[in-house]
């Protein structure tokens, strides 16, 4: 838990045959494609839909890293 204010999506499933259709697109289409490592895996997506960033599940949302990605993007559509 990561202590976040905002809404969080309901439970989908990220693998298998009943897996969430932004997840096959994420997983065999986006420029992070490949298999969901392990939950809480983080993608990054622009004002324009696109996938810009993932973050593995160790990486947590308040680091650098992660905050400095955001705040760019912010500032490019600013």
């Amino acid at each position: 838990n990561y202590d976040v204010t905002f809404v969080l999506f309901s439970k989908i499933s990220v693998k298998g045959n009943d897996q969430h259709p932004l997840y096959r697109y994420i997983t065999t289409e986006s420029p992070f494609a490949g298999e969901v490592k392990w939950n809480f895996q983080k993608y990054l997506v622009d004002r324009k839909g696109n996938i810009v960033a993932m973050f593995p599940s160790r990486v947590k949302p308040t680091e650098k890293q992660v905050v400095e990605k955001i705040e760019a993007l912010l500032k490019e559509h600013s």
